[in-house]
């Protein structure tokens, strides 16, 4: 659908943003609180906001409006296969962009509508916009890529050729390791700083095994022997002693060792 370009354009939150970046693939549309500025109309652009990892914009649509309690978002251009940063818009922009409800000036909205359009075609990478990470120390980044590799997938690289390690910080990080950085390779770094991407969490045990005993997706591993330096986030020291038949796994629901 187009956007009538003479129409008012107005920002409308919707939480939570789980279920809204699903809906319409799921049906999850009675699981959504949709925040509308006061005097929307039918045929209005509508920009959709959610407060996720960062606050973004999920979608651009044209309101269709039979009454207060029959609505619909009909899509328009610009198509958002994923979703915008804010904070990649404000750089675009020039000036703050609040995810409050609230109906944009004429001059606003166009102004916001265009970079949305050139946002979608060309994202801002996320190490061009202040995040938690820009100004993480990078001092033992390579050093410890070197000893442990990706604490998020994983992989090490051991053929001697791999990426510049990078330092994340997790705003919103779990246990006794709070805003503690890890090392990451720019792949899983990248998902990271998706605004609806995992938490650091999912990331790291989704490439783990469930447990076989409870199916569980939290498993840590279990390192046996004298390590180079302490182990990395997700990492158990299992002991000293070697003895061949040890556990490689722990999962962190059941307790069960495999």
């Amino acid at each position: 659908m187009t956007i009538d370009p003479h129409r008012p354009v107005h920002v409308v939150f919707a939480t939570p943003w789980e279920a809204v970046s699903r809906n319409r693939d799921t049906g999850e549309e009675d699981r959504t609180w949709w925040s509308f500025p006061d005097h929307v109309a039918d045929g209005d652009t509508v920009i959709t906001v959610v407060d996720a990892r960062e606050p973004a914009i999920i979608d651009v649509s044209v309101l269709r409006m039979d009454s207060d309690d029959d609505w619909d978002l009909a899509p328009a251009g610009p198509h958002l296969f994923e979703a915008i940063a804010v904070a990649a818009i404000e750089k675009r922009v020039g000036f703050p962009f609040s995810i409050d409800p609230r109906t944009l000036h004429r001059t606003e909205g166009a102004a916001v509508l265009k970079a949305v359009d050139t946002e979608s075609k060309s994202p801002t990478p996320w190490y061009d916009v202040a995040n938690a990470c820009s100004g993480a120390d990078r001092m033992d980044t390579t050093r410890e890529g070197r000893l442990w590799g990706c604490t998020a997938c994983g992989k090490d690289w051991e053929g001697g050729f791999g990426p510049r390690y990078q330092q994340h910080v997790s705003a919103g990080w779990p246990f006794d390791a709070e805003d503690e950085p890890v090392v990451v390779c720019p792949s899983c770094h990248d998902i990271l700083h998706q605004p609806l991407g995992p938490t650091f969490d999912e990331l790291m045990f989704s490439h783990r095994p469930a447990c076989p005993r409870c199916n569980a997706r939290r498993t840590y591993k279990r390192l046996m022997g004298m390590p180079p330096g302490p182990p990395p986030y997700g990492t158990i020291s299992g002991g000293c002693v070697v003895t061949g038949e040890d556990d490689r796994f722990l999962c962190g629901i059941c307790d069960h060792g495999w």
